[in-house]
């Protein structure tokens, strides 16, 4: 993939990686369990062998292959409650790839709690997020996330 980028005029540089960033702040790569893969994207994807072999590889296949018993709604998209606690949540996101999720982490619990998104590849301009005078949402989103043929169903 890189060779095909560069051919195209475009220069490829990751300096550091996720595993060289965790291990220069003192975090075991051996406490990592496991990597998410929002997507399959070639600039989402990163290295997952600078990671231990006991590091699971979670993706959108192993999602919907291993836990479609398990398919709840959040929000009108398909999601899996993945440590069956409601601490944490992936969630159908599809549009930006077929496959696409998102997460939903719990920061705080009790009668009001709150969640992250953790969107993946969701949105690629400011203005999708919060619209302002000075970042405006764009004139055209393709695909456009408020049409229903792009709202999950569960079948990813």
């Amino acid at each position: 993939m890189r060779k095909s980028i560069e051919q195209g005029g475009w220069e490829v540089n990751v300096p550091t990686d996720i595993a060289d960033i965790l291990s220069s702040n003192t975090v075991p790569l051996e406490s990592i369990n496991g990597i998410v893969w929002s997507h399959h994207h070639w600039d989402h994807i990163g290295d997952p062998s600078t990671f231990p072999s006991t590091t699971s590889l979670i993706a959108e296949k192993w999602l919907s292959r291993t836990l479609s018993p398990d398919i709840i709604q959040i929000g009108g998209y398909a999601a899996v409650d993945y440590f069956k606690d409601g601490s944490f949540y992936f969630l159908d996101t599809p549009g930006h790839t077929i496959g696409h999720v998102s997460a939903l982490a719990r920061t705080t619990a009790g009668d009001d709690s709150t969640f992250m998104l953790l969107g993946g590849g969701v949105a690629h301009h400011a203005g999708e997020f919060r619209p302002s005078p000075f970042v405006p949402m764009p004139a055209e989103i393709r695909p456009d996330p408020r049409k229903p043929a792009f709202q999950s169903n569960g079948n990813g």
